[in-house]
């Protein structure tokens, strides 16, 4: 599982690489397709090595990763303020579980969800700080969580970011009718993210 999450992108860089190469090969100069075709032997070699990987593997990452971020939240607890609740809304659990870890180790209070619907309740349920909404979701898409939860009178100052592996430039032309107050591309950064939540939860006094 965890493995096809990873290759499924990497495929897709690849196939990209290796289509510019098939179809525009006379426009493209000598360093140019240098370039592309060094670009597409690297992944080659990462979707390798992810194959690689045995699931046991990817076990002892993840436990390890959930250890380091644990340490890490100890560490920075006595430093940082009360803690804000976060809702993640993310049907891939690998990615849903990693942010949830990085949220951890910076004193956030996380809950999650794996479809539109069971997010929407829980945002109605658990009143969030601020909520993280994946768009392309089971059941409910995140626009529409986005628009029924702005919407309404009791939920719409929860600061919502829409992420997506579409382009910023997407995510926000529709994400803005519905309401979105942030918006991010995956593969997104941690620090960008992180600093985005603070700049809203500062702005909504969550």
């Amino acid at each position: 599982m965890i493995s096809h999450v990873i290759r499924t992108p990497l495929t897709v860089v690849k196939e990209s690489l290796a289509l510019v190469l098939d179809e525009i090969p006379g426009e493209l100069n000598t360093k140019q397709k240098e370039l592309l075709s060094n670009g597409k032997k690297n992944v080659d070699n990462l979707i390798q090595s992810v194959e690689e990987l045995s699931q046991e593997s990817w076990d002892e990452i993840i436990c390890s990763a959930r250890k380091h971020f644990s340490a890490d939240a100890i560490a920075k607890k006595d430093k940082l303020p009360q803690k804000k609740r976060i809702l993640i809304v993310e049907d891939q659990a690998v990615i849903s579980n990693m942010l949830k870890m990085r949220l951890e180790a910076n004193n956030y209070e996380v809950i999650t969800a794996s479809d539109g619907q069971e997010g929407l309740e829980k945002a109605r349920k658990e009143n969030p700080s601020l909520i993280i909404l994946d768009i392309m979701l089971p059941k409910m898409n995140g626009y529409k969580v986005c628009q029924l939860l702005k919407a309404d009178p009791k939920y719409n100052t929860i600061p919502i970011i829409l992420s997506s592996g579409r382009t910023p430039q997407e995510i926000r032309k529709v994400g803005k009718e519905v309401g979105g107050d942030a918006f991010v591309s995956k593969p997104f950064e941690a620090e960008e993210l992180l600093s985005k939540m603070k700049e809203l939860l500062e702005e909504k006094g969550k």
